[in-house]
């Protein structure tokens, strides 16, 4: 089943290159200037990341119990945040609005907050699909990938339109189809990491080192990708 993901998988991506090429969205022309100077809404939407975060670790704690919310989600912050401020600094492609509440050095820290809310969702949602904990780990993490994308996909759009972040360029509505690309593959690789140390002899490492020991390797394996895709563009003669 895992080779036919992967060419359906590219089929999806190559129809999406094709069609943003043939049929662009184009982008607010002055995204955010119609809201005032006071951005409620992008107030708003911190303030409604942080209850969507904090409302997962509830629900983790009462189903899951204390220890496992403990593992899980500073795990899941301490990926997302370092992905998100390293990728922010090395793109240059995109920014934060100022004007957010809270902002840590280049990252507005909604949205590791917000990735930790949807991930833990996604997780929740699929583990009620019978037969889905005996998955492969490379297919539960693909189809886990593609409905965490889907969120992505309505939240990137409409917050470029009302100026929360800003691209120096896209295709689909301001936003371009790297950053789905992106979003695809950081939670993929992770919920590849935590499907293939489940059930491991936890004795060796311990839970905290597991846990983190998929923290790592997701990372590296970002590194891995983004060395390729380098390659791959010098090869071609774009960088």
């Amino acid at each position: 089943m895992s080779y036919r993901l992967i060419v359906m998988g590219a089929c999806v991506l190559f129809l999406a290159v094709v069609l943003v090429k043939v049929f662009p969205t184009p982008a607010p022309e002055d995204p955010g200037a119609s809201h005032g100077d006071g951005w409620a809404f992008l107030h708003a939407f911190e303030v409604l990341g942080v209850i969507s975060f904090l409302a997962s670790i509830l629900h983790s704690v009462r189903n899951h119990g204390a220890r496992h919310t403990y593992l899980l989600f500073p795990a899941l912050f301490l990926y997302a945040f370092i992905f998100e401020d390293v990728n922010i600094q090395l793109s240059g492609v995109y920014e934060y609005n100022e004007s957010a509440w809270m902002i840590v050095h280049n990252t507005m820290l909604v949205i590791p907050l917000g990735w930790c809310a949807i991930v833990y969702c996604m997780l929740e949602l699929t583990s009620r699909v019978p037969g889905f904990s005996k998955m492969k780990a490379f297919n539960a993490a693909f189809i886990i990938a593609t409905l965490a994308l889907t969120i992505d996909l309505g939240i990137d759009a409409t917050a470029f339109a009302y100026g929360f972040w800003t691209w120096n360029e896209g295709w689909f509505f301001g936003v371009p189809l790297m950053n789905y690309v992106g979003w695809f593959i950081v939670v993929f690789l992770f919920i590849m990491g935590l499907k293939l140390v489940e059930g491991k002899d936890r004795d060796t490492l311990g839970e905290f080192g597991w846990m983190y020991s998929v923290v790592i390797g997701a990372l590296i394996a970002q590194i891995f990708l983004f060395v390729i895709f380098l390659g791959i563009l010098y090869l071609a003669g774009v960088v």
